[in-house]
């Protein structure tokens, strides 16, 4: 598995470190915590496509109410 990550980052010409490096899984941990933490703050937003849909949902139900029967003007 090792030796198949050390191609895959060769391969893309990142570099293979031969040493543990400098960052502790601390500090890893936090880094991907608040990394997720922005990536799903911008996934929560609601886009414009959405809004839209929304939009013409509600104006459709409206639609559908004021075509119930109404009563015959011309009856008194």
């Amino acid at each position: 598995m090792v030796k198949s990550v050390d191609k895959f980052l060769s391969f893309n010409e990142f570099e293979v470190l031969t040493h543990k490096g400098r960052v502790s899984k601390i500090q890893a941990d936090q880094k991907a915590l608040s990394e997720y933490a922005e990536f799903n703050r911008t996934q929560k937003i609601e886009s414009d496509f959405d809004r839209v849909l929304k939009a013409a949902k509600t104006l459709e139900n409206g639609n559908q109410k004021s075509k119930r029967t109404k009563p015959n003007s011309g009856e008194k």
